[in-house]
Formats: C-alpha cells, sequence, structure tokens
C-alpha cells in the first residue's frame, strides 16, 4: 500500500485544501476530546433486541394479555378513558389513557412488534399496507386499509401507564408512523 503524500507534495490546489480542512478538523477534534478529559473513544451504546420467537408463534407481555388492556368488545362500542385503571394481574398495575382498545387492535399491535423482532429495539420497522393485512389474514380492500389506518392511530395516540413494584413504563404503545397513501407503504416506529 502507498503511504500518502505530504501536504507539500499535492499539487492540486483543490485536493491541497481539502487535505488541509481534513488535517484541522482532525486537529480541533483532538484538542476538544483532550480537553473533555477524553482519551479513548467512547463505547458502543448497547443493542437491545426482542426475544426471538418462531414465525407462527406470537409474542406479547402478560400484562397486556392477562389485563383488560385489549378488550373483548365490538369496536362501536369503544369508551374514551381518562388514566382508568385495568383489570390486571397481581403484582402488576395497568392505567390507560385514551380510546378504548379491542382485540382486533392487539392483532395490530402484535403484527408491528412480530415484525420488528428481528430488529434492535428503536429500529425503524416497514412493511407494506398488503403483507401486513394479509398476514392478519385480512383483506385488502379500502376499507381494510382504512381499518389498519384506525388502528394504528389508536396505538400512538393512547398512553398507558404500566407498573411492576417500583417501576413504570410510561409511554404509547407505538411511537410514530409514517405512511405513504400512494403505495400503502409503512414505516412504524414501535416504541
Amino acid at each position: 500500500m502507498a503511504e500518502p503524500l505530504p501536504k507539500d507534495q499535492i499539487d492540486d490546489p483543490d485536493l491541497r485544501r481539502i487535505f488541509q480542512r481534513f488535517q484541522k478538523t482532525a486537529e480541533e477534534r483532538r484538542t476538544r476530546e483532550a480537553e473533555e478529559g477524553r482519551t479513548e473513544p467512547s463505547p458502543p451504546a448497547k443493542i437491545i433486541q426482542l426475544p426471538l420467537w418462531p414465525e407462527p408463534v406470537g409474542g406479547a407481555p402478560n400484562s397486556f394479555l392477562r389485563s383488560a388492556l385489549f378488550a373483548a368488545i365490538q369496536g362501536k362500542g369503544r369508551k374514551q378513558m381518562k388514566r382508568e385503571l385495568l383489570a390486571t394481574m397481581q403484582g402488576v398495575t395497568v392505567r390507560f389513557t385514551g380510546q378504548q382498545l379491542d382485540q382486533s387492535d392487539l392483532d395490530v399491535w402484535e403484527q408491528s412488534v412480530h415484525l420488528a423482532r428481528f430488529n434492535p429495539v428503536g429500529n425503524i420497522c416497514c412493511f407494506t399496507g398488503y403483507a401486513f393485512l394479509k398476514a392478519l389474514r385480512r383483506n385488502t380492500g379500502n376499507a381494510e386499509y382504512q381499518w389498519l389506518d384506525d388502528a394504528i392511530e389508536r396505538l400512538i395516540a393512547c398512553a398507558v401507564i404500566i407498573q411492576t413494584g417500583q417501576k413504570e413504563y410510561v409511554g404509547n404503545l407505538i411511537g410514530s408512523c409514517l405512511r405513504d397513501k400512494a403505495t400503502r407503504r409503512y414505516r412504524l416506529a414501535p416504541d
């Protein structure tokens, strides 16, 4: 491998300026790190990943499944709730704010988590509405896409407080969603 040319041996003036800027930036960074007391690079962030499970199996926390978070109701009978204490299992309390969720919302949440399981927590999950609906064994007409959009919006808009002992999770069930109405592609942050 050839050694790099010293800057005084670079004939091209544009290339010489780029090389000088690069050296200046590197020197400023070394100075800044020395002032901050850093001598070694920061350790890489710990990557957290969901436990893996087989393709035909779903995964959800017991606190979701054993509480009334996803009620056995018809969608038309949804209530608006504010910090309502839901029936829970021992040691876990669940409070909920938002439009009441039903079993079909659980299907959407579980499929979102199922798709995201191979990625580190916090990564974006991309899918087509068609594939998502087919995975849920649903039709793919306009009404079904609207149903999917509505369910995702409910999961984003709600707030849950799940407490076990002295620890609490406070947040929504899906962080955000970017959807392209023309291509019916979704970019979901499961949270």
